[in-house]
């Protein structure tokens, strides 16, 4: 079997890679860069690099470099500057697994490879789990998303926008391993990265602030800071595409005893709307909206149902019953409000381990 490995040069997908050349797997690495380097001087990505050609070289695997700057900005650059934008908060992160990794990349170079290996914590099963492989004959089809073994390293939501034919393709060598176990696997197999540190923020920023990107695409506007519940300015911003729902820093204003926190923005009029204490009930949802959904396990999605509901990364979840449920959208009602529900973020179901479906977070009836 032929495996095209993604490489990010971290310890994750290291080990991903090595596990897979040791199970006598035909593996070839690439690196994805989609650095903005025109625009930004540092480069982050070089030093990845690195990386990925020291283990690479220390596995005795072909690593081939592949640039899709073009086709990153079109279908992920693009689309987070639109949200912001419109108000809402982009996820960037979870639209480069189902555009760029699992399908840019597999359209013009995964062609001729029978998997996608990534270094993600997650696992995937047969959807039928009884399925007499053996006896009948057929292949087994694995398209069924779980969680992985870390809970806490779980990345699950930023898989979910996934198709069921992009899972069967992909494989996730790591995703019944604690992060502790990987990086034991790579210090004794002598990889480089072993004791590198985890990579923070959005893929194609490194080290970049964010705040420094939008200001670089957005600029700056002056408007107002108003408490939601007096109608008084309390501050001002330099607008609001900076700030998201729930949002504490980077207000500049002291909540006299309890802090603020920001519960809604008006993009025509340039306001950022906060409220006083997480407790406020400005920031508190018991019902959200799904739109635009993504469903893996159809056969476990019904009306009336009751799933472990995760809005956000990290988000430890809250249970929520499908209160109505349409062909592309549903709506839940959540047995605990949640604090900060995002326009524009995405929301999932999972049945148990099981991941269900996904769907943006959006407002109005379904």
């Amino acid at each position: 079997m032929k495996i095209a490995v993604l490489t990010s040069g971290g310890v994750d997908s290291s080990v991903a890679l090595y596990l897979l050349k040791k199970q006598g797997y035909d593996v070839t690495s690439y690196y994805i860069k989609i650095w903005l380097e025109e625009d930004f001087k540092v480069c982050p990505w070089k030093e990845d690099l690195k990386y990925a050609r020291a283990v690479t070289n220390k596995l005795k695997v072909l690593l081939k470099v592949v640039n899709l700057q073009k086709e990153y900005w079109k279908s992920i650059v693009e689309y987070t500057l639109k949200t912001l934008k419109e108000g809402r908060t982009p996820n960037p992160d979870i639209m480069c697994n189902q555009l760029i990794k699992f399908g840019v990349f597999d359209e013009k170079y995964g062609k001729k490879y029978d998997r996608i290996a990534t270094g993600h914590y997650a696992r995937l099963k047969n959807s039928e789990p009884d399925f007499a492989e053996a006896s009948s004959g057929k292949q087994q089809v694995v398209d069924r998303l779980f969680r992985a073994k870390d809970a806490w390293k779980d990345q699950t939501y930023f898989l979910s926008r996934m198709t069921k034919k992009q899972l069967i393709k992909a494989m996730f060598p790591i995703g019944d391993m604690l992060k502790s176990e990987v990086r034991d696997i790579a210090k004794k197999a002598g990889l480089p990265t072993h004791a590198r540190p985890d990579s923070q923020g959005l893929c194609f920023l490194g080290r970049i602030r964010f705040n420094d990107f939008l200001e670089r695409y957005m600029g700056k506007k002056k408007g107002g800071i108003i408490d939601i519940e007096s109608g008084r300015v309390v501050g001002e911003h330099d607008g609001y595409w900076f700030f998201t729902i729930g949002q504490r820093s980077g207000l500049g204003i002291g909540g006299a005893g309890k802090p603020y926190y920001v519960a809604k923005k008006d993009v025509e009029k340039n306001i950022v709307y906060v409220a006083k204490g997480s407790s406020s009930k400005y920031l508190l949802a018991g019902t959200v909206v799904l739109k635009s959904l993504n469903v893996l396990a159809g056969d476990l999605l019904e009306e009336g149902k009751e799933y472990l509901v995760k809005l956000r990364h990290p988000h430890k979840g809250v249970m929520g019953k499908v209160k109505k449920l349409n062909d592309n959208s549903l709506e839940l009602e959540l047995k605990d409000k949640a604090f900060g529900v995002t326009e524009g973020q995405f929301g999932m179901l999972y049945d148990g381990e099981v991941v269900v479906c996904s769907g943006e977070i959006g407002r109005g009836d379904v």
